[in-house]
């Protein structure tokens, strides 16, 4: 009887070790998700809060490289889709514009989209993406 007293204490250790390397592995999978798991890694714009002309409150999208704000970037179409969510993956802001963005500022600034909001969803934003371009374009609030 004592080999099976050990027999069963060695199959909990097993089953202990499988239990706790797999609540590791969900923890470590849930930090990469809420983490972005690195597919919201800055790509080519640069997302900033801030009052947009006339006061309102919002967001400005810079494309940062000028040789991506081309229409071949969006396979030709007119007009992208602006998306952005908040920490959790939530789409706050879904809204079309022209495309290729342009240069309103006589060049003070690279080309840029200004897109207003209710003042709660402003301070949400995280990230934002333009959907019908390659890749799609995507950047974080502050990054670049």
């Amino acid at each position: 009887m004592e080999g099976s007293g050990e027999q069963g204490g060695a199959a909990r250790a097993r089953l202990v070790s499988v239990a706790v390397l797999g609540a590791v592995g969900l923890v470590l999978g849930a930090v990469a998700l809420l983490a972005g798991g690195g597919s919201d890694e800055a790509s080519g714009l640069r997302v900033a809060r801030e009052s947009l002309p006339g006061g309102s409150p919002g967001i400005t999208v810079y494309v940062e490289d000028p040789g991506v704000n081309v229409a071949s970037t969006a396979g030709g179409r007119p007009n992208v889709e602006l998306v952005c969510l908040d920490a959790r993956g939530r789409e706050l802001v879904r809204a079309t514009h022209p495309w290729p963005f342009t240069d309103t500022d006589q060049g003070v600034f690279d080309p840029h989209v200004h897109q207003s909001m209710r003042p709660e969803d402003a301070d949400r934003i995280v990230r934002c993406r333009l959907e019908g371009t390659e890749g799609p374009l995507q950047g974080r609030l502050g990054a670049g």
